[in-house]
């Protein structure tokens, strides 16, 4: 799920205030402007209208990566929410603990996979804040 790698990024970023509130975004600005920013509350964009651009990490832009969601909406779905809860159980070696005390059973194939993409995020992220310090150095 794309949330959980933006999930980091969209965190750390101080340029995303006005996309951490949906409820607030709704009233604040027409359907068309949140279509244009991929809003995942809204039909997607005629054609004629041109392509949704959703907030993208600068590190994923110079991946040419792009986002296909605004993060506001990809980041606080509950699958991600609950990815995030299980991500520190995970980190301290209790998931198997964690999960069995809430379903009886161990942790799913999907509920790993998930894991290992939140993870992949926060190396993202870890990876960009590093190219972000040696650039500020002038050393790339």
């Amino acid at each position: 799920m794309e949330g959980l790698r933006l999930l980091p990024h969209f965190q750390a970023s101080q340029d995303t205030k006005h996309l951490r509130d949906c409820d607030a975004c709704k009233q604040r600005e027409t359907v068309t402007k949140r279509q244009h920013m991929g809003c995942g509350y809204e039909a997607p964009l005629p054609e004629a209208l041109g392509t949704a651009r959703p907030w993208t990490p600068h590190w994923w832009v110079m991946q040419g990566w792009d986002a296909s969601i605004c993060p506001g909406y990809s980041t606080t779905l509950p699958e991600v929410v609950e990815v995030t809860y299980a991500y520190g159980q995970w980190e301290a070696g209790t998931l198997t603990e964690w999960v069995a005390s809430m379903e009886g059973e161990a942790p799913s194939r999907a509920l790993l996979d998930a894991l290992a993409m939140r993870k992949a995020g926060i190396n993202e992220r870890q990876h960009a804040e590093y190219d972000e310090r040696e650039r500020a150095r002038g050393q790339r």
